[in-house]
């Protein structure tokens, strides 16, 4: 029973219950879903000392309900009997929920058959039909679904209304209880899914089957706590007065945890490392708390690392440098590590609990590749992905690049925008990981120019050539044609235009004379091409003389607008000729 101000186990059951709700909003990880397996654990310790409260609430009021009718008193006769169904009730309401939690470890696939433990502690969707249903049912009922969330919810429904009523009845003042039906949550706010209104089954049982069990943990609370206000209330009638009670049921509570032998009020010491995998170098560090609130501080102590007590004496933070002496031909290897914390039962000895860990070192390594070409080209953007997978989570990369300029993408921490001018680029890698900067190496990578493209000029829609005739008002067109890869890879640094083309005239065995020329410079050469016309006087000389398209100045485009002119060009490849008619 607890009436007037909240127990501080009730205080840390609240608060569990707080935790286990805020964390079913998270991107979990496997430390949070390890943390859901703790609190499970936790909370179903308390629902025992629970328990043996509400038995000790009921034996206490029985007792003064026998008292009184030996006395003569028979006013309050027929309560005996009520606080013997409420407590068979409630007994009922947990039975359920612990058969819904081994219907759920019985679904093919959810339990492991050698450790008897959840298989995957990630597994959503054989845990969202159970609570649901599968595809369509999983809606109906106006969102409630039609497994056993529903279930569940109909019978706490029963059950907070039968409490109301055996209490209530034949009383003008019927306020004990309200609203006791469950109410769908309020929409979602400042979360993934803003303003979608969830069903109580949904919003409960969407997430890890980890998560799943522990809230149904949670949920056997609230059914204490229903039950526990009720026998206040019961109290009350009978004069009992809450403080004294209280003291009566503590002892039959204290005794029996003492019979099970659980420590400082369920006490168990947990770790819980900020990563089980450390690269070499850094340093592991792992939280250890006390399950359970501590009436005194906590003495911790490991001979594997050290050890910094938190604010308030129930924690602490183990750090442990991280070995980089590898066997040979070996990138990983494991450490172990012990911890001992001394804290005191209910009788006031000293006991010693023990946690022995392990955690994972890796080498570091990097892997790069590129996004989209397996060389830098000069004056492009080449996209490369730098990653180092011994830091998994840990991993923040900060690179650099010598004569380029190296920018990260938005879309990807591991992504990396590089554009390099010399021959070579030395790409340094280093990690800023849990505050410490870390140079993991370097890659060398050679800068090659990209494909040269090809010039072709083509002459009423002909590709141009030696043998071809051409008369005056022909139509005439000039296109810089970029390697096709090149162009797939990098588009946007396959753009081509020219400065202008110039033509000349050659009348029998003489020099080639300028005839004309037409200016092209700023116009992009690579798509449609650039249309230009013949000089008229390029048809001077005699039918079968000769004409020079002279194509100056290549200048390549590069994805920032930047222009870079291709030298590569031999003055054969710039001169396409055409025959007169």
């Amino acid at each position: 029973m607890a009436g007037g101000k909240i127990s501080p186990r009730q205080k840390m059951i609240n608060m569990m219950y707080l935790v286990l709700t805020a964390m079913l909003a998270l991107n979990v990880s496997a430390e949070i879903l390890s943390a859901f397996e703790t609190i499970k654990k936790k909370l179903n310790e308390s629902a025992q000392a629970a328990e043996y409260s509400a038995e000790g609430a009921k034996s206490v009021m029985q007792q003064k309900i026998d008292q009184e009718l030996k006395a003569g008193q028979k006013q309050h006769e027929l309560i005996k009997d009520s606080l013997t169904e409420i407590h068979s009730r409630t007994e009922d309401m947990i039975k359920f929920i612990d058969g819904l939690d081994s219907m759920l470890m019985n679904i093919p696939g959810v339990m492991d058959p050698k450790t008897k433990e959840v298989a995957r502690k990630d597994e959503s969707e054989l845990n969202f039909q159970f609570f649901m249903g599968k595809g369509a049912a999983a809606e109906a009922n106006g969102g409630r679904g039609s497994g056993q969330g529903k279930s569940l919810r109909d019978s706490i429904d029963r059950y907070s209304k039968w409490l109301a009523d055996i209490y209530n009845v034949n009383r003008p003042d019927s306020t004990l209880w309200k609203d006791v039906l469950i109410k769908d949550p309020e929409a979602s706010k400042g979360h993934e899914g803003d303003g979608v209104k969830k069903s109580w089954e949904r919003f409960n049982f969407e997430g890890p089957i980890v998560a799943n069990r522990a809230m149904l943990e949670a949920m056997k609370q609230d059914i204490y706590q229903k039950e526990n206000k009720l026998f206040n209330a019961y109290a009350a009638r009978l004069g009992l007065k809450i403080e004294e009670t209280k003291q009566v049921i503590q002892q039959e509570v204290q005794k029996k945890l003492e019979d099970v032998k659980i420590p400082a009020e369920g006490a168990e010491l947990i770790s819980a490392p900020v990563s089980s995998i450390v690269p070499a170098g850094l340093q592991f560090k792992t939280n250890l708390y006390v399950g359970l609130k501590m009436k005194e501080p906590v003495r911790f102590n490991s001979t594997s690392g050290t050890v910094t007590p938190t604010e308030g004496g129930i924690g602490a933070v183990l750090t442990i440098p991280a070995s980089g002496n590898f066997p040979a031909g070996k990138s990983e290897m494991e450490q172990s590590y012990s911890v001992t914390a001394a804290v005191k039962t209910l009788k006031g000895a000293v006991e010693n609990l023990t946690y022995n860990g392990k955690f994972i070192i890796r080498k570091p390594e990097i892997v790069v590749t590129s996004a989209t070409i397996q060389n830098l080209y000069r004056e492009c953007g080449n996209m490369i992905n730098i990653d180092v997978p011994a830091l998994g989570e840990l991993y923040n990369p900060v690179c650099t690049a010598s004569e380029a300029e190296i920018t990260p993408s938005k879309e990807s921490k591991k992504k990396f925008l590089i554009v390099p001018r010399g021959k070579k680029c030395v790409v340094g890698v280093s990690s800023v990981t849990n505050g410490q900067t870390m140079k993991i190496g370097d890659v060398v990578y050679n800068v090659i120019d990209p494909p040269k493209p090809s010039i072709e000029i083509y002459v009423n829609g002909q590709r141009a050539s030696a043998q071809m005739q051409v008369a005056k008002g022909s139509r005439v067109k000039l296109k810089i044609v970029p390697d096709p890869e090149f162009k797939t890879l990098l588009p946007m640094d396959a753009r081509y235009e020219v400065s202008s083309v110039e033509v000349f005239k050659q009348c029998g065995l003489g020099p080639p004379q300028r005839a004309g020329g037409a200016s092209l410079a700023g116009r992009d050469a690579s798509g449609e091409g650039l249309d230009f016309p013949i000089p008229g006087e390029a048809f001077q000389c005699p039918s079968g003389s000769k004409i020079y398209f002279e194509v100056k100045d290549v200048i390549r485009k590069n994805f920032q607008s930047k222009k870079v002119t291709d030298d590569r060009f031999t003055l054969y490849e710039k001169n396409i000729a055409v025959t007169t008619k």
